[in-house]
């Protein structure tokens, strides 16, 4: 063997040595990063190593953020019970007088008045059912952002929850003659039967509270390969066409899971570029915030990024 073959042959084991090292090395760094989170997503995460090895140096790091995030966690389960005590005070302390003021409203009403007292008393009815539907609303708003309610899509046939609808909001459609009309589906879907009746039976009320006597709301449920999407019609005042259309939502996927939220999402933008609206959306899901076409960020209440 010649002097040249042997140095050739000298860095060919080195080679091999140091890929062999390298390949170790790197089985059990993934090792010990699998292990770190394993016991992270098990609330067992302890560090090992206390050296001077970068090892080390990360474990210490993702130990500080653990701790930190049980921190918020803990912070964030906290507010949300002062806000479940507030919810439950508010609801308490203002159902039973709101409740009380509106049936002596209706006493007052049924007694020996003078066409200005009774015109007086019908229109304290009305300002009380406001406070009513104001408080509820409030109160559903707090637990819905307070991740108190939660949804529990199931699937299942549509053609019950848009006839319960219908039926509770059809006394309100007759005291006006408004005739309303929902078209019938055997259509099956993926749904809380429970709040999408509530959104439902919202949004028609709106379409009689605010349709003239004796017109018309129509209903119609159309389906499609992602979701269904519900119509609804009436010639009451509209936002004219030529008005600049915007959607403004807060964290519209907040407590869902990554099915329904890109449900959502999709529903958004085929809303956006069917009928050219702009949407201004706020959200932490960076995922989502990559799907915009300009991101702005705001850190501390500081513009930091436009894009």
């Amino acid at each position: 063997m010649t002097w040249s073959t042997a140095v050739i042959a000298i860095f060919a084991a080195a080679a091999l040595a140091a890929a062999v090292w390298n390949r170790l090395h790197a089985k059990r760094v993934m090792k010990n990063l699998n292990r770190m989170l394993d016991g992270a997503m098990a609330g067992t995460f302890l560090e090992q190593d206390f050296d001077e090895s970068l090892l080390s140096a990360v474990e210490s790091r993702f130990a500080h953020y653990l701790a930190a995030n049980a921190v918020s966690a803990q912070k964030l389960q906290g507010e949300k019970d002062k806000i479940k005590a507030l919810i439950a005070d508010i609801s308490h302390q203002t159902k039973t007088p709101v409740a009380n003021i509106l049936l002596y409203t209706q006493l007052l009403s049924e007694q020996e008045l003078s066409p200005k007292g009774r015109n007086c008393a019908a229109a304290l009815e009305g300002q009380v059912e406001k406070l009513r539907a104001l408080v509820d609303a409030l109160v559903k708003t707090s637990r819905l952002e307070a991740g108190i309610l939660t949804l529990h899509p199931k699937a299942g046939p549509l053609t019950p929850m848009p006839e319960d609808a219908v039926a509770q909001v059809l006394p309100k459609a007759a005291d006006k003659g408004i005739t309303l009309t929902l078209a019938s589906t055997d259509t099956q879907a993926v749904f809380d039967p429970k709040w999408t009746a509530e959104a439902l039976c919202n949004l028609l009320d709106n379409a009689v509270k605010h349709t003239p006597a004796s017109g018309t709301v129509a209903g119609e449920i159309i389906p499609s390969q992602m979701f269904c999407r519900v119509n609804v019609t009436d010639n009451g005042p509209s936002i004219p066409e030529a008005e600049p259309a915007i959607i403004l939502t807060n964290e519209p996927t907040r407590n869902l899971d990554s099915r329904t939220s890109q449900d959502v999402m999709s529903l958004l933008k085929v809303t956006s570029q069917r009928f050219a609206q702009t949407i201004m959306m706020i959200t932490h899901n960076e995922e989502i915030a990559q799907m915009a076409d300009r991101v702005i960020r705001i850190e501390d209440g500081h513009i930091v990024v436009r894009g």
